[in-house]
C-alpha cells in the first residue's frame, strides 16, 4: 500500500559524498546516484528528506520495522549500506549546517556546478532553472522548514535541549531569509542571490507559496504576494500579469510571471542540449513549458495552505471552490497541445501543464482539506487538530484518519461547544467545536489545547 512505500522509499535513500566538498552527508538522488538524471546535484534532497521522515514518525502509523526478521524502531531502519535512519537524518542535516553553513541562517550551495549563474546547474525539482544556486530561495524554504521538522523530531524522542537549538535556529533564519530574498520594490520573494551577488527574480511563485506555507512570510507581506499573484497589483515588467496569472490555467497558477528568455542571451535555462530552448514559440518558450509560464499543479497546495496560514481559511477557500470548478468538468484530465516552431520545423508540444504522467504529487492538492480547513497534523505531543473552517462551512470532517495505528472519524462542527468522543471497537468519533484547537495524544487521550 502507499504507507509501505513510503515506509521503503524512506528506508532506502542513502547519504555519501557530494562529489566537491569531501564531506558524506549529501543526500542522493537515488539509492545509486547523486544527481538527479545524472546531470545535477539537488540540494533540495536533505531538507526534503527531513521533512519526509518526521511526516511519517509523528502519524505514529507502523514505527517499528521487520528488518529480515528482527523488529527495530523506525529510526533504527537500515539501508542496505548500512546507514539508520537516524544516522541520515543526522548527516543530512549536520550536511546542511556545516558544508552548507545553515548554522548561519542562511543556507548557502558552494558547489561550484551551482552557482546560480546561467553556466551552473539547477539545484532543485525544478530542473531548468539555472538560476536556482548559490543563495536560493526555494532551498532556504525547505531549509527552514527541514529545521522545524527537526526540532519535532528532537522533541518527539525527549531531547529538549536539542529541540530548543532547532527552534531557535529557525527563528535565526526565518528572519534572515526575509532580509535576504524580500524584494520591496516588486513586493515578492526573489529567486536567489548567485555567486556573483547579482539577485536573480522571474515571478516564481511556487517560491512565494512556500515562503507563505512554511510560515516565513507575515501577514503583511502575504498580502502583497497574493494581491500580486490573484492580479489585483501589477508587477511592471512581469510578461504575465493580472487576471492571466491564473487565468490560463484557471486550477493552477503560472510557474513563473516573468519568461525566462527575457533577460537575454545566455539563459538561465538548461535546454537538454539544445533540445528544450526557452525562446518565444519554440517547446520550452513562455506559456510551452510547464517550468516557464506553463504549471504543476501541485503548488496548489501550497498555494492554500500559505493562504490559511497568513489570510485565512475563506482565501483558501476560494481557490478550492475554483479548482473543484475546474474538476468537475474533466477531472482534470488536462493534455493540452501547443503549436510551436523550431529549428525550422513545425511542432506539436503537449508538456505545458503538469497533472498527469509523471506527476504524482498532483495528490498534494486534495490534502488541503485535511491538513489545512480541518488542521490535522502531527506533532511532538501527537495529532494536533487546529480547525480552519471557512465561513461558508458549518461543519467538515474525514471518515477515516489513520494515527497511531487507530483509526479516527473526525468532524469539526460549529454547532458543538465541547467535544465528543465514541468508540465502536474499530474506530474512534470524535466530534470537535470549530472554535477549539486541540490534541489527540500518542497514548490516545483528547486533550484541549488552552490560548
Amino acid at each position: 500500500d502507499a504507507k509501505a512505500a513510503y515506509l521503503n522509499q524512506l528506508v532506502n535513500v542513502r547519504y555519501g559524498p557530494d562529489g566537491w566538498s569531501g564531506e558524506e552527508g549529501y543526500i542522493y538522488a537515488t539509492s545509486d546516484s547523486p544527481k538527479h538524471l545524472g546531470e545535477q546535484n539537488h540540494y533540495s534532497l536533505n531538507p526534503t528528506f527531513i521533512i519526509a521522515v518526521r511526516n511519517y514518525l509523528l502519524q505514529g502509523n507502523d514505527t517499528i520495522v521487520n528488518e529480515n526478521g528482527t523488529i527495530v524502531d523506525f529510526m533504527d531502519a537500515k539501508n542496505r549500506y548500512g546507514q539508520t535512519m537516524r544516522q541520515k537524518v543526522d548527516k543530512a542535516m549536520e550536511y546542511m549546517l556545516e558544508t552548507l553553513d545553515g548554522k548561519s541562517g542562511i543556507m548557502t550551495i558552494y558547489d561550484p556546478e551551482n552557482d546560480g549563474t546561467h553556466q551552473g546547474n539547477a539545484s532543485n525539482y525544478w530542473d531548468t532553472h539555472r538560476a536556482y544556486g548559490y543563495k536560493s530561495a526555494y532551498e532556504n524554504a525547505l531549509f527552514y522548514g527541514s529545521l522545524v521538522a527537526m526540532a519535532d523530531i528532537e522533541a518527539y524522542y525527549g531531547n529538549a535541549a536539542n529541540a530548543e537549538y532547532y527552534t531557535q535556529l529557525a527563528e535565526k533564519a526565518k528572519e534572515m531569509y526575509n532580509k535576504l530574498f524580500w524584494d520591496d520594490v516588486k513586493g515578492r520573494y526573489i529567486c536567489s542571490i548567485n555567486a556573483k551577488g547579482e539577485r536573480i527574480d522571474f515571478g516564481m511563485t511556487v517560491v512565494n507559496f512556500y515562503a507563505a506555507a512554511y510560515g516565513l512570510a507575515d501577514e503583511e507581506k502575504a498580502q502583497l504576494i497574493y494581491d500580486w499573484i490573484d492580479g489585483k497589483r501589477i508587477i511592471n515588467g512581469d510578461t504575465s500579469q493580472g487576471a492571466d496569472i491564473y487565468g490560463e490555467f484557471v486550477y493552477s497558477a503560472r510557474t513563473n510571471t516573468l519568461d525566462v528568455s527575457s533577460t537575454g542571451e545566455p539563459y538561465y535555462w538548461w535546454d537538454h542540449g539544445g533540445a528544450l530552448p526557452c525562446t518565444p514559440g519554440t517547446f520550452g518558450g513562455f506559456g510551452h513549458q510547464m517550468q516557464n509560464g506553463g504549471t504543476i499543479f501541485y503548488t496548489e497546495y501550497y498555494d492554500m495552505m500559505g493562504r490559511i496560514k497568513t489570510l485565512g481559511a475563506d482565501s483558501a477557500n476560494s481557490r478550492f471552490s475554483v479548482i473543484m470548478e475546474e474538476f468537475h468538468k474533466d477531472s482534470l484530465s488536462k493534455n493540452r497541445y501547443m503549436s510551436f516552431v523550431q529549428d525550422g520545423y513545425q511542432g506539436i508540444g503537449e508538456y505545458s501543464e503538469g497533472v498527469l504522467g509523471e506527476f504524482p504529487e498532483s495528490g498534494l492538492v486534495p490534502l488541503t482539506y485535511v491538513t489545512g480547513f480541518l488542521g490535522l497534523n502531527p506533532s511532538a505531543q501527537g495529532l494536533k487538530i487546529t480547525p480552519n473552517l471557512p465561513t461558508e462551512y458549518s461543519f467538515a470532517g474525514v471518515r477515516e484518519y489513520r494515527f497511531g495505528n487507530r483509526t479516527y472519524s473526525i468532524q469539526i462542527n460549529r454547532n458543538l461547544s465541547s467535544a465528543k468522543v465514541q468508540d465502536d471497537g474499530e474506530k474512534y468519533f470524535v466530534q470537535l467545536p470549530a472554535d477549539k484547537e486541540y490534541v489527540i495524544t500518542y497514548d490516545n487521550r483528547l486533550v484541549e489545547i488552552k490560548a
